[in-house]
C-alpha cells in the first residue's frame, strides 16, 4: 500500500499494482499494519511525514542528506520558529548565539 498526500499519483506502475490511500486513511487504519516504511526527501512534498513519523514510528529512507529546505519551508509558511528549533535541537544554543551576532 502507498500512502500519499496528493490527489493523483502519476506513476502508472504504482497506480496499477498498489492500493493508493491518503494520510487520513492511514491514520484511521495504522494499527492494521505491522511495519511502516517512509521515503522522505528535502521537499515540502514530504511535510506530512514529520507528524506521521512521530505518531507512527517506522523505518525512514532519506532521499537527501539534508532536510534544510523542508524545515525552511515550514519555518516560512507554517511556524516562524521551526528553523531555530531545529538548529537548537541539532547544534545547541551556541548556534543561535552565533546567528544573533550575525544579525
Amino acid at each position: 500500500m502507498v500512502i500519499v498526500d496528493q490527489d493523483y499519483v502519476s506513476d502508472g506502475w504504482i497506480s496499477k499494482n498498489l492500493p493508493v490511500r491518503d494520510v487520513k486513511y492511514f491514520r484511521l487504519n495504522a494499527s492494521k499494519y505491522d511495519r511502516v516504511l517512509y521515503h522522505m526527501g528535502n521537499s515540502p512534498f514530504h511535510k506530512h511525514m514529520l507528524s506521521l513519523i512521530e505518531d507512527y514510528p517506522g523505518v525512514v529512507v532519506l532521499h537527501d542528506f539534508y532536510l534544510s529546505h523542508l524545515i525552511n519551508w515550514i519555518h516560512h509558511t507554517q511556524d516562524g520558529n521551526s528553523l531555530f528549533k531545529e538548529l537548537y535541537r541539532s547544534h545547541g544554543y551556541s548556534t543561535l548565539e552565533f546567528l544573533k551576532e550575525k544579525a
